[in-house]
């Protein structure tokens, strides 16, 4: 048995349309709302740096950084250089530097970081080679784990 159609099923046919644009004013975006940076989809943190330092000093003291990533990887990566163009006062802390990166650790799980590390160690030996039986006992000590060799 069919019933009648009735005036409320030709009513719930009809389109409602409850978004009344007229209702809200116009708001206009500021360019800075407009163009939002989102962060990268892949969850890494935006890229930070931090100044490299001037002298080979400061180099050796940011290298002892524990907070701040940028500092320490400004520090670590300019290192190198510093150290090929015999930077001012690397003669005088030549062994203590070259002390630091054999028991430097990775921290912050820099790039590349073996290698920059024993490139430097490298180029220290090159510029005083003086160093080498200093560096072959500090290794060769008790003191020296054999991760850090």
């Amino acid at each position: 048995m069919q019933m009648p159609a009735s005036s409320s099923s030709v009513a719930s046919t009809q389109a409602y349309d409850s978004d009344d644009d007229e209702d809200f004013p116009a708001y206009d975006l500021p360019d800075s709302e407009r163009n939002v940076e989102l962060p990268p989809a892949d969850g890494e943190e935006p890229e930070r740096t931090a100044a490299a330092p001037n002298y080979i000093r400061d180099c050796l003291e940011q290298l002892s950084e524990k907070e701040k990533y940028e500092v320490f990887e400004a520090a670590f990566f300019a290192l190198d250089g510093m150290i090929r163009r015999k930077a001012v006062g690397f003669v005088d802390i030549a062994e203590q530097l070259v002390k630091k990166l054999v028991f430097l650790e990775n921290k912050f799980s820099s790039k590349n970081f073996e290698e920059t590390r024993k490139r430097c160690m490298i180029s220290c030996l090159v510029m005083r080679p003086e160093l080498a039986p200093k560096l072959g006992e500090l290794v060769f000590s008790r003191n020296c784990s054999f991760f850090h060799r």
